[in-house]
């Protein structure tokens, strides 16, 4: 996805399309890199977007602040001769920075059902440790209800009680979509476009270039550290680095035969 400095023109081809352009589904863009000319052209941009003209999002907190938004895309071009009507080099760059809040709503267990204690909900609890055989029982088996549905401590697995300490504490009311969470998803981009072109005459040219991206991003998650769950999107650091190098070689035989090498 080159800076919008560095696109000479562009075409979209909904269908009908030849076999050089593949096999993919939907439409094809192609894409035409500017190149230098005799005269030295640049450019430079600023790009800037911010929370403070922004709404809240609907699940955002009513009586809390809008999560903060940054976002700025900027970046420059030139091109020009190096050797006047003979060889030409255009160059770009351009740079995002994204600094989003994320806003999740999730379902936490609530400190009383963390302390064993059932009371609030509408269902009885069985002691498993009370089975006996049972006769009269459709299931063959019978147990006796914690009193009160509170489960005493000492019943609790370890293992299970430590894994359950790893929620926080509910921030929201009731027992389903008790918990606001603002974390921050970061994306940072760095990309550029470097291209030569050279005429050896009025029949045979040529040019090359290189183009180079580099993202970096945090996901985050659901639930903040160290619970995490699930996340969006694979939540965590991940890097998506792109290159490309193009060397083409253009040679007319007359006004209507034309060769082409990559």
């Amino acid at each position: 996805m080159p800076s919008p400095d560095a696109i000479q023109e562009f075409k979209v081809q909904t269908n009908a399309m030849d076999a050089s352009f593949g096999r993919n589904g939907g439409a094809t863009v192609n894409l035409v890199m500017r190149s230098g000319t005799n005269q030295f052209h640049g450019s430079v941009f600023e790009f800037l977007r911010n929370s403070a003209l922004d709404a809240k999002n609907f699940f955002d907190s009513p009586k809390g602040k809008t999560p903060p938004f940054r976002m700025n895309q900027f970046g420059a071009s030139a091109g020009g001769p190096i050797v006047r009507d003979k060889t030409f080099f255009f160059a770009d760059y351009q740079g995002t920075r994204n600094r989003q809040a994320q806003t999740y709503i999730s379902t936490i267990p609530l400190l009383a059902y963390r302390n064993g204690d059932f009371s609030a909900l509408p269902l009885v609890l069985y002691d498993p440790a009370t089975t006996r055989p049972d006769a009269s029982s459709p299931s063959g088996v019978s147990r006796m209800p914690f009193t009160g549905n509170v489960i005493p401590r000492d019943r609790f697995n370890r293992t299970g009680e430590n894994l359950a300490d790893l929620y926080p504490d509910p921030n929201l009311p009731g027992q389903t979509n008790n918990y606001l969470y603002n974390p921050t998803r970061r994306a940072t981009t760095d990309q550029f476009d470097a291209r030569v072109d050279h005429r050896f005459g009025d029949a045979d040219s040529m040019f090359a270039r290189y183009s180079f991206s580099n993202i970096t991003a945090y996901n985050p998650s659901f639930l903040p550290a160290p619970s995490l769950g699930d996340g969006p999107a694979y939540p965590g650091n991940n890097t998506t680095k792109g290159q490309q190098a193009v060397l083409t070689y253009n040679h007319t035989f007359s006004p209507a035969k034309t060769s082409l090498r990559r």
